[in-house]
């Protein structure tokens, strides 16, 4: 306990600097999403109507974007700095994992506190104009919290560990789940509506009934599972995974 103690804190000395350019890139986001839907109310004179918190918005999507790409990159470099300096493999995983979930709450919290002020905002400015897109329908559903917090920092060191394993062949693995994920199962869904009876059609209403079948309940047993997997299957890659420096 005590060495894994340290390695958690190591790890966060470490990744200090990582955590807040993700947050300032999420600040960022934030900025210029404010920025942009208050020249568009002054351009268009917007007194009435509806908006959206943009700024809440890309603060989210900057945050997050790069926190993912940045993050699986980052566990090589973090993974071979700490089994070089005599860190156990089997703390590294999870003393990352801690560091990665603390990120998240970061930028969730950026988010947050930057949809407050639009919320706060806006309506002053403008009285007359409504909010049509609260970014706070989104993250206040627990299961999307939990897929924020817990899950993805799961996935960026499962895909890191992947990446170290496979090297460059993995990279085909995810090109073949980005063609399945956004052209194979829209084609699948549309052949549901348009061609039941035949067998993507069939496919395609047996996912949307999966997917119907579904309750918040059960999505989040499913992302606690998923996060423990994620977790396992990093740390059995990364068991025997030789140091590249």
């Amino acid at each position: 306990m005590k060495e894994f103690g340290n390695t958690l804190r190591q790890t966060f000395r470490i990744n200090y600097k990582e955590i807040f350019s993700y947050a300032g890139i999420s600040a960022a986001g934030a900025l210029l999403g404010m920025v942009f839907i208050l020249i568009g109310m002054v351009t268009v004179g917007k007194s009435e109507g509806s908006y959206a918190n943009v700024g809440a918005i890309l603060s989210l999507m900057f945050g997050e974007a790069m926190f993912l790409f940045g993050g699986i990159f980052s566990v090589q470099y973090d993974f071979n700095l700490a089994v070089s300096m005599g860190k156990a493999r089997r703390y590294f995983v999870p003393a990352r994992y801690l560091c990665m979930v603390l990120n998240g709450l970061i930028i969730l919290g950026i988010v947050k506190l930057v949809n407050f002020l639009e919320r706060a905002l806006y309506p002053v400015l403008y009285p007359g104009a409504v909010c049509g897109m609260d970014i706070d329908w989104i993250l206040g559903r627990p299961a999307v919290f939990i897929g924020f917090v817990l899950g993805l920092p799961s996935l960026i060191i499962l895909l890191g560990a992947l990446i170290m394993k496979f090297s460059t062949k993995f990279y085909w693995g995810i090109w073949a789940f980005w063609m399945l994920g956004f052209m194979g199962i829209p084609r699948l869904l549309s052949a549901g509506k348009k061609h039941p009876d035949s067998l993507a059609g069939k496919a395609g209403n047996l996912l949307m009934d999966l997917a119907g079948g579904v309750t918040g309940a059960g999505l989040m047993a499913a992302l606690l599972c998923g996060t423990g997997a994620g977790i396992l299957i990093a740390l059995l890659i990364l068991k025997k995974q030789r140091v590249t420096l």
